[in-house]
């Protein structure tokens, strides 16, 4: 069994020409980091699925319009701008040890619900900016 620890570190990915068939993406245990623009071409996704431990990167997961449903895994670091832009995201759970960087979830105009599940989750003030749970948060 290949224990080894591995970065997805790839620029769109080989399954840049399945972007647009591909509606679940899975970020399985061993996986150590998720690079930037990763899986831009994946427009048609619906759910990300991210394993305990790994680094999202800059962008990786932007604009993807029909993704829905993100799990996040414990101890997950969600950079800057990971989710920019990803307009049907309703609900998000932050899982516990997790970061979420600024901008993280810019312009997720459909989040209005953020859940924080357990404890030392360090997020930037600026990470759900321009969504309806920043307006939200702020009213209260």
């Amino acid at each position: 069994m290949n224990t080894r620890k591995t970065p997805l570190n790839l620029m769109g990915g080989p399954w840049k020409e399945y972007g647009e068939k591909i509606k679940k993406i899975v970020i399985k245990e061993g996986v150590t980091s998720v690079t930037r623009w990763a899986f831009e071409d994946c427009m048609n996704a619906e759910e990300v699925i991210i394993a305990d431990n790994v680094f999202a990167g800059t962008g990786a997961f932007n604009y993807l319009r029909n993704l829905e449903k993100v799990t996040l895994g414990k101890n997950c670091y969600i950079n800057k701008d990971a989710f920019r832009g990803c307009t049907a995201i309703m609900e998000i759970s932050i899982p516990e040890g997790a970061t979420v960087c600024e901008n993280a979830f810019f312009s997720c105009t459909a989040l209005s619900t953020v859940n924080l599940n357990g404890e030392n989750i360090t997020m930037e003030s600026t990470a759900f900016s321009n969504t309806p749970y920043e307006t939200e948060k702020d009213n209260n």
